[in-house]
């Protein structure tokens, strides 16, 4: 397919004009605003990055189409992160329904759906990184250049931090936990800290999706999360505590009231905290990516990223 004749400024403003209730496909003109609060940068990716993927571009330069299908030619990497980000999208949808309109399983539901939508996420970031190494000729450290003394620096870190969970792994899946050197969060972390320069949003991500998952793992494979009920009020175990209450055993065994405080939540409050929580994080981490994807597709020097779309100036 010919490449399409683009001005970069007709397209930027052209692009801006987007929003999910105008251009969106049905789950987006109708859920879209439920993100708009705490992530913006959600919408504000889609407008700029998926869109042009799409046959609204074939209205150029007076109006988008209401054509949501792909253009023909599209690059395969691209078409998957387009889809990754729509796929995130809906899991923090889902989300958001559960805490509107509560079914009896809207805390497995919820806590499935938060971590599927991290799960996400790490793919986006890691699929973005490798984009912009593409877009720039550059290359990643940890898949690419790590030296002998390095590697085996890392399976150290992962002994230390993860060789006392493989015997209980065995116990309850009947099979070795993999060891996965390196592995993609540590992709992501090179990313986010090393090529982004943002260790302390690193930190707050990582620690936040991983007491998310921490959370959905034990939904999925132990017992009934322990629940406390108090004047009608139905109290869960925060999930950064949740490994110290596995068991029913560990949740009704605490009676010190200021442990209660300090590891158990009204469960509508901490679903609240939980999602805002991801969003807002998630909202910082779009800017970034957003940011070098902008430097590669508007300057005009740059010709990698547009041609992958092909647009040319």
């Amino acid at each position: 397919m010919a490449s399409m004749q683009v001005t970069l400024d007709t397209l930027r403003q052209l692009l801006n004009t987007a929003s999910y209730k105008a251009n969106g496909d049905p789950y987006e003109q109708q859920f879209g605003d439920l993100l708009l609060g705490h992530f913006p940068n959600c919408e504000r990716f889609w407008k700029m990055f998926v869109i042009p993927l799409t046959e609204r571009m074939a209205g150029y330069p007076i109006a988008l189409l209401n054509n949501i299908r792909f253009r023909q030619g599209m690059n395969a990497d691209l078409e998957d992160i387009a889809a990754i980000h729509y796929s995130m999208f809906l899991n923090l949808v889902y989300a958001h329904v559960h805490l509107q309109s509560p079914i009896l399983s809207s805390l497995e539901d919820f806590y499935v759906h938060l971590a599927s939508a991290c799960d996400l996420v790490d793919t986006f970031l890691e699929k973005s990184y490798i984009l912009l190494l593409k877009c720039r000729g550059g290359q990643t450290k940890i898949l690419q250049a790590l030296t002998r003394d390095e590697f085996l620096c890392m399976a150290g870190e992962w002994y230390d931090e993860k060789y006392r969970t493989v015997y209980d792994y065995y116990l309850s899946r009947g099979k070795f936990a993999q060891m996965k050197l390196p592995s993609r969060d540590d992709l992501v972390k090179e990313f986010v800290k090393d090529y982004l320069d943002q260790n302390s949003l690193w930190k707050d991500y990582a620690g936040h999706s991983k007491s998310v998952r921490e959370f959905r793992n034990v939904i999925v494979h132990d017992v009934q999360v322990g629940k406390f009920m108090c004047n009608g009020v139905v109290f869960i175990p925060k999930p950064r505590a949740i490994q110290s209450y596995r068991t029913w055993r560990q949740v009704f065994s605490v009676k010190d009231p200021n442990v209660f405080r300090r590891d158990f939540a009204a469960l509508d409050q901490q679903l609240k905290e939980d999602l805002d929580l991801l969003k807002s994080t998630l909202n910082q981490l779009w800017e970034l990516v957003i940011h070098e994807l902008e430097l590669e597709f508007y300057q005009k020097d740059k010709t990698v990223l547009r041609h992958l779309y092909q647009l040319q100036i």
